[in-house]
């Protein structure tokens, strides 16, 4: 005889029923019938009976489900044993008819069957239901309680809730799911009970439907996976690529070289997740956003085709719903995906993009300094050395600013000869619509001035830069007005995080300190290899390279190289230079060439040829 702590009740076909409970208790000799303890129990309308409900029947009693169809009562043969702490359900299928009238047991099932170790759970909802998710844990050594309304699974949206989102459960707590159907029965448990453990890539599967009154939790079992957890900086700012030549797509899902995704990508340690699928066409990507209950999440997620074509997803999440996106694509082979939080990383709209992108408008932004150049049908774009930005100069709070609105990393390599300071600054990353980028700019300090007077200047700046470019390109439906707004209230947001007294301000060096600059933009993790380069044949104190047709790039996935070249007149501006770095990595200087001194070399990064005077850094 089991023990049981409940009876499930169907009807697969005939006529509807009512359950009742036959019961003897512990010492008593005689048995018993409970009124009717059911609602009706027909085809499609199940019904649980959960005996801890029945004051009558005390713990340990024998009980028996009967039928109940009118006056008549059919009273099942097998016989359980009640017990309040049982994991056991006895499942009966009741049917009536003008001939027959017979209630059979289909099954007695465990529900705390033990399903190994898992790190969390994926749900789905078939046709048009939905429900929300319930997480039971115990943690080692304490009784099991209940995390409610996770979040809710609705039809065609897969959700995954990563346990370890939860700091209140414990690695090695055993785990359950339960169930609420949206109006309908709350408190549906899964059979299985797993062990969460926070250091493996393991998920539970489960298909779920739910009518009013039915309900079905269907497990798939576990499935391992190896998510794409985008980690590493303010914002948890990267980016994934296939491996090889491959692309990022097989059949309808994305996956990385043989690894598959089990079509979900993961937005850092906080639950925040994505799936991302393709339809067999292969002409649409759709993602699905979803995270804890209550969270909130904004960002960008990009692709870019075997082509080089990018696509862009605004991922906006706030509460426990999921939010879909869709975006029309040219070519299935996606091989590179990136996402960013950066406040700006979407750059508003499509059009801003497509501005850079094919070249429009070269008279107005050559008047704030940037020359357009074609190569192969794509535009590139330069600054030139008489630009207006060579007014304003340049210190830490602009850094702050840059690095708040888009992606972008950056080094400053500070030396000083002949008692002046002086800087090299290098930049790359993801300059809004210019897209892929990088920057190297040589400066000389001039003063420390105050909080205020920095950020004076910078409003000054993009005022007279910034504002002043876009009002001449913005398309509907942003309006001049609405930028200005939106890029004050960054500025004021970044001043607020940023409050030291003073900054150190660099001028635009002089003419005279002028040096040749060239600039080679590399990439990596399946970007192109050679980007684009610029090597102007003027001396230079600030050089770039803007690349439209990359959008969304990662920093880490951008290796520009730059080269400066010194003349005679300046040897002792570049020995002082290169004598830093030396120090910097404490004379331990990786020797390509010697003489009495180090001819050739590399030190803290800065590959020196102390005759041809030059200097190369990779970033």
């Amino acid at each position: 005889m089991s023990d049981i702590y409940r009876f499930r009740c169907i009807a697969s076909s005939g006529a509807g029923y009512r359950a009742v409970i036959s019961y003897k208790n512990p010492n008593c000799k005689n048995w018993s019938k409970t009124d009717r303890v059911s609602g009706p129990v027909s085809v499609g309308i199940s019904r649980d009976v959960f005996l801890k409900d029945i004051k009558e029947i005390k713990d340990g009693a024998s009980v028996r489900i009967v039928m109940a169809y009118g006056v008549t009562r059919t009273e099942a043969k097998e016989t359980f044993t009640y017990k309040s702490n049982s994991a056991n359900y006895a499942v009966y299928d009741g049917y009536i008819s003008t001939k027959s009238k017979t209630i059979k047991c289909l099954n007695v099932i465990c529900e705390s069957k033990e399903e190994g170790e898992v790190s969390g759970f994926n749900f789905t909802a078939k046709a048009a239901y939905a429900f929300n998710v319930n997480i039971e844990y115990q943690n080692p050594g304490n009784k099991a309680k209940i995390i409610s309304e996770v979040v809710r699974v609705n039809s065609g949206t897969p959700e995954t809730i990563h346990i370890g989102e939860f700091s209140e459960i414990s690695d090695g707590a055993k785990v359950r799911f339960i169930m609420d159907i949206v109006a309908g029965r709350k408190g549906v448990r899964a059979n299985q009970v797993f062990t969460f453990k926070r250091d493996i890539t393991c998920l539970a599967k489960y298909e779920c439907t739910g009518t009013t009154y039915d309900e079905t939790i269907k497990y798939l079992g576990k499935t391992d996976f190896k998510p794409a957890i985008f980690v590493g900086g303010k914002g948890r700012n990267s980016s994934i690529c296939s491996s090889g030549n491959k692309g990022l797509t097989s059949n309808t899902f994305v996956k990385i070289g043989n690894d598959k995704l089990s079509n979900l990508i993961q937005f850092g340690d906080d639950g925040h997740v994505a799936s991302i699928a393709m339809d067999k066409a292969g002409k649409t990507i759709t993602t699905f956003a979803s995270g804890p209950k209550g969270a909130k999440l904004r960002g960008h997620l990009w692709f870019m085709d075997e082509q080089y074509n990018c696509y862009e997803e605004d991922i906006a999440y706030h509460g426990k719903r999921p939010t879909e996106n869709t975006t029309k694509i040219q070519n299935s082979n996606i091989k590179y995906i990136s996402w960013n939080d950066k406040l700006l990383g979407g750059d508003y709209n499509p059009a801003l993009r497509l501005i850079t992108i094919k070249g429009k408008f070269e008279k107005t932004f050559n008047r704030f300094g940037f020359v357009r150049t074609e190569k192969d049908g794509r535009f590139f774009y330069n600054t030139k050395i008489d630009c207006p930005q060579k007014d304003f100069g340049y210190f830490d709070l602009y850094d702050y600013c840059f690095d708040y609105a888009t992606n972008m990393e950056k080094k400053k390599f500070e030396f000083t000869s002949n008692g002046k300071e002086y800087i090299f600054w290098l930049w790359k990353g993801n300059y809004l619509n210019l897209g892929a980028g990088a920057e190297l700019g040589f400066y000389e300090f001039e003063r420390n001035i105050s909080r205020r007077e920095a950020e004076k200047s910078i409003r000054l700046f993009v005022t007279n830069i910034i504002l002043a470019l876009f009002a001449s390109l913005i398309p509907e439906p942003i309006t001049c007005a609405t930028l200005t707004a939106t890029i004050n209230s960054i500025l004021s947001e970044v001043f607020s995080m940023h409050n030291q007294e003073s900054y150190k301000f660099y001028k635009v060096v002089d003419e005279s300190q002028y040096l040749k600059m060239a600039v080679n933009l590399h990439g990596k993790n399946n970007l192109p290899a050679n980007i684009s380069s610029y090597s102007p044949k003027d001396n230079q104190w600030w050089i770039t390279t803007f690349v439209p047709y990359l959008q969304g790039v990662q920093p880490k996935d951008l290796a520009p190289t730059y080269t400066i070249t010194f003349t005679k007149d300046k040897e002792q501006l570049f020995n002082d230079f290169v004598d830093t770095q030396i120090k910097a990595c404490k004379n331990k200087v990786e020797i390509i060439e010697r003489d009495k001194i180090v001819i050739k070399g590399i030190a803290n990064g800065w590959t020196f040829d102390r005759r041809k005077l030059t200097l190369e850094y990779t970033f």
